[in-house]
């Protein structure tokens, strides 16, 4: 076992699973392969009733831990994997995701490499091959959209989710926000990441696959562009407390989603201005108590 700053690293894997049994088998294969294994591997099932058993069949085939999830949405599946994770690192990682062989073993190498430089408050993070295309972390544009490349590999403002080892500290403070239930998610994490104080860095030799599945997909548009409105809020108006680029995104991010909605006929797509706006007011009122 790998030490850093005299502590073992041990690395929980964290699966939150959807209705997936047969991805979540062939992610389970891919880990055994692995040169390097984690710590321990946990699975949080927030599938439907008749998937569960399953899973669970699965879970006990390839040696991991199993957990019923709390069937809240994604950010509330990652918060039950969290609170009984027993590493001190954890990776989340898709039910349709694998692992390279050389995935755990980079992970180690280049954490031990940057915790030397910079010490422990350090996320690192790598890119995937998503249905046979390399995709790195992209920084996000004025409007939200992550699509810039990184200026500064040890100072990056992005991540790959399922190719990021996150400090088990830093999670247990980190706010899992249930609005976010599809979409958004890694790019709230980074958020509060850079709100503590924790520098995140792009390793390109870590990479996981990603082969999308369909399932479970049916809202994804209309989920992702209302948390995308909403999370843009939180980033300007709480994390970054710019409130130029509040005020100008309060204006031009709904606008932006009501001309989408226009131009494609997808007219559904307009609820989720309101409802991104409501959901900020509540967050904000919550946080500032914090």
């Amino acid at each position: 076992m790998a030490e850093a700053h005299g502590k073992e690293i041990k690395i929980s894997l964290c699966i939150p699973a959807y209705n997936r049994p047969g991805e979540l088998e062939r992610c389970l294969i891919s880990v055994k392969k692995a040169k390097k294994k984690p710590w321990e591997v946990i699975v949080s099932d927030d599938s439907k009733e008749e998937v569960r058993e399953k899973i669970k069949e699965i879970c006990k085939k390839y040696g991991a831990r199993y957990l019923p999830g709390p069937r809240k949405g994604l950010a509330m599946n990652e918060k039950n994997l969290v609170k009984n994770a027993k590493g001190n690192f954890i990776v989340f990682f898709g039910d349709d995701n694998q692992v390279t062989p050389e995935y755990f073993e980079e992970m180690e190498k280049n954490y031990l490499e940057y915790a030397e430089k910079y010490g422990e408050r350090i996320i690192i993070t790598g890119k995937e091959i998503r249905d046979g295309v390399e995709v790195t972390p992209g920084e996000l544009t004025f409007l939200g959209y992550q699509a810039k490349e990184i200026e500064d590999r040890e100072n990056a403002k992005a991540i790959v989710i399922c190719s990021t080892l996150f400090p088990k500290e830093f999670l247990d403070r980190v706010y899992f926000d249930p609005v976010l239930d599809y979409g958004l998610d890694e790019v709230d994490l980074v958020y509060q990441a850079l709100y503590h104080g924790y520098r995140i860095i792009f390793c390109p030799s870590i990479i996981n696959i990603h082969l999308r599945s369909p399932a479970g997909r049916e809202k994804y548009h209309w989920m992702l562009e209302r948390n995308r409105v909403y999370e843009m809020l939180k980033i300007y108006g709480v994390y970054q407390r710019n409130i130029l680029k509040f005020i100008l995104y309060l204006f031009a991010g709904p606008l932006h989603l009501l001309l989408h909605a226009i131009k494609t006929w997808k007219f559904s797509l307009i609820k989720g201005i309101p409802s991104a706006i409501l959901n900020f007011y509540h967050f904000y009122r919550r946080w500032k108590w914090r």
